[in-house]
């Protein structure tokens, strides 16, 4: 199974795979598409897991400063995935400290107006 994400940072070889919150891979390869500008994850899944084409994969963080993980929505309104198929829809990780450094210096909210 592939994923392409527009970032992976954080996400290691090795790193846990999950569906509905338990445990069905690991992130296996990493490789970089440079005409898409994108970063092609491979997954190695475990035999009778079910994910289908509109299925959406997110890099997640295991609490606040955990580990990395693939969190994968099996979606159900399509076709099966083949083993070496690719999930077209993944969410890349939210930078924390990016969030952090916005909220501490009033970035937050900036530029929208208060509702009256």
């Amino acid at each position: 199974m592939i994923g392409k994400f527009t970032s992976v940072t954080g996400l290691r070889t090795g790193n846990p795979v999950n569906m509905l919150g338990l445990e069905i891979g690991r992130v296996e390869k990493f490789s970089m598409d440079q005409e898409n500008q994108q970063v092609v994850v491979e997954f190695k899944i475990n035999k009778g897991i079910e994910i289908f084409d509109d299925a959406i994969a997110s890099i997640k963080t295991e609490g606040l400063i955990g580990d990395k993980y693939v969190a994968i929505d099996p979606g159900g309104g399509g076709d099966l995935l083949a083993d070496g198929d690719t999930i077209t829809d993944t969410n890349s990780p939210t930078d924390i400290m990016d969030l952090v450094s916005k909220y501490a210096f009033g970035d937050v909210g900036e530029g929208e107006e208060e509702e009256k």
